[in-house]
């Protein structure tokens, strides 16, 4: 009888472009950088790592690249949460907190 052979579930991959409306993220190989803004103009909002693990990512910034964009977050670090199709994060700007929802 044979044995059956069993290979570890992979995570599916996140690369990719991802919106949300006024946000265009791009996810690559342990990095994420984030928009604001559409196709005809946009201002970086958040550049850092990406290490897509679990549930829970932790992305540290890239300081040096926010601080050049007006718009840039003033975080050293964001926390993202991914469940399926959707990667959400919260977002502080003049005095108002939101959630922002990323999908596919």
């Amino acid at each position: 009888q044979e044995a059956a052979v069993t290979t570890p579930t992979e995570e599916p991959s996140l690369n990719g472009t991802w919106t949300a409306e006024g946000f265009v993220a791009e996810i690559g190989d342990d990095s994420i950088t984030i928009n604001l803004g559409g196709v005809d103009s946009s201002a970086l909002y958040w550049k850092g790592t990406f290490p897509a693990t679990g549930d829970t990512v932790v992305s540290k910034a890239d300081v040096e690249a926010l601080s050049m964009s007006m718009m840039g977050s003033t975080d050293t670090e964001k926390t993202f949460k991914v469940d399926g199709d959707e990667i959400s994060f919260p977002m502080s700007m003049m005095g108002v907190d939101t959630v922002i929802r990323l999908t596919r």
